[in-house]
């Protein structure tokens, strides 16, 4: 049992909470965050309300987050229930979502998880990394589960290429970093990791290639 200042077992009095007592009924956590509180002049509800929108945007941004983690109350009224409800929520943070996922270092093709179910209509990836490896088991592994990896980096690539949906900045990005591997590979500079399956520069010079041939079938009105 947790040790407490009154010796009788007493727990936390935060609903949901069962910490022992380390002064006025609450435990070491909820005290110190009520002294907090106290000295910042925020109102419990004022700080409940800022967790609750921090939550909602975790869960739009990686699709789940551990509520009670974030000292979420499920029965809030505010907190998203239903799909509609989370599809608002959405549209009601869609550009200040987007616009965080825009900022430097840029990563092309990341986008939060409520654009790939809302807008794209899928998942960022259609399988688990560990599905598209487990897949290829054929007379040479290695180079087949290397062809699996970059398969799975490359066609959201390729499917957000085909729509229009990379930005210029992700572009941009994505020729750098392929002229830059281009140099490498096939030298003692190569970049190739995990057991040679991870071979990050030809995936570089892979995407680009792959995404550019995408663009150009779109332009010519061959994309579906």
């Amino acid at each position: 049992m947790t040790a407490t200042t009154n010796g009788n077992g007493a727990r936390c009095t935060v609903d949901g909470c069962h910490a022992g007592v380390h002064g006025r009924g609450y435990c070491r956590v909820h005290y110190d965050e009520a002294r907090y509180l106290e000295a910042s002049g925020q109102s419990p509800e004022a700080v409940g309300a800022a967790r609750r929108e921090q939550a909602i945007d975790a869960a739009l941004r990686l699709g789940g987050v551990p509520t009670r983690a974030w000292g979420v109350r499920l029965d809030d009224p505010a907190w998203p229930t239903t799909g509609e409800d989370w599809r608002k929520a959405w549209i009601d943070r869609r550009e200040r979502l987007l616009a965080e996922y825009a900022r430097p270092p840029i990563r092309p093709g990341w986008r939060p998880w409520a654009w790939w179910l809302y807008e794209a209509g899928r998942a960022q990836h259609l399988v688990s990394l560990s599905e598209a490896l487990a897949r290829n088991r054929g007379p040479d592994p290695i180079d087949e589960r290397a062809d699996a990896w970059d398969e799975w980096h490359i066609e959201p690539l390729v499917f957000l290429a085909s729509r229009g949906d990379l930005r210029e900045d992700e572009l941009e990005e994505l020729a750098a970093k392929a002229e830059e591997a281009r140099r490498r590979v096939g030298t003692g500079a190569e970049c190739i990791g995990s057991g040679g399956v991870d071979r990050s520069d030809r995936r570089r010079v892979k995407a680009w290639e792959a995404v550019t041939a995408a663009i150009d079938k779109r332009n010519l009105g061959g994309a579906t």
